[in-house]
């Protein structure tokens, strides 16, 4: 029960600290995504931006890995999640960093290529070791779906498994850069 409120409530909470840090990036918005911005009345912080590019590199690691996996994957990662594959989280962890490298490149946030892969690199350890947990409480409890939501796709919780550590660990890693 405990871990469960931490895990389902707490975690996700961070997500929300992440988008609230509100100092102004050093670079203005493109025109287009300024004037979508205003449209909108939201503020350009970079809370926004590490919200971003957070959320766009566990999609990009899921989906590196998806895809480098089912091409080249050989190697079993781990025995709790067994379609899981080194190669695939290799594919996973430079889809990451291309997304942060792109972020740094077009917004110059971080603002630095080195903390650039270091957010990537944690991002994305945040990602998979989220997923990893999420496969090993359904092992521990003999399910191979976390619920029939979503036929096939392991359950709802498979879906948002990457992003429940991912908010914390970006979070950590955008107070240490800014405030430390």
């Amino acid at each position: 029960l405990i871990f469960g409120l931490f895990y389902c409530a707490y975690l996700p909470t961070f997500w929300i600290r992440l988008r609230g840090v509100s100092i102004i990036p050093t670079v203005p918005p493109p025109e287009i995504l300024a004037r979508l911005l205003d449209w909108m009345n939201v503020e350009w912080t970079v809370g926004l931006l590490a919200t971003f590019i957070s959320a766009l590199s566990v999609v990009a690691a899921d989906t590196g890995a998806f895809v480098g996996g089912k091409l080249t994957g050989r190697t079993p990662l781990i025995s709790i999640s067994p379609n899981k594959t080194v190669e695939g989280a290799a594919w996973g962890f430079v889809a990451s960093v291309a997304v942060t490298l792109a972020f740094n490149y077009w917004f110059v946030f971080p603002g630095n290529t080195v903390v650039a892969v270091a957010f990537a690199l944690v991002v994305y350890a945040a990602s998979v070791f989220g997923d990893l947990i999420e496969s090993s409480m359904k092992r521990a409890a003999g399910k191979k779906d976390s619920g029939q939501l979503l036929p096939g796709h392991g359950g709802i919780l498979d879906r948002f498994d990457s992003y429940i550590f991912t908010g914390v660990l970006a979070y950590a890693v955008l107070y240490w850069w800014y405030y430390w």
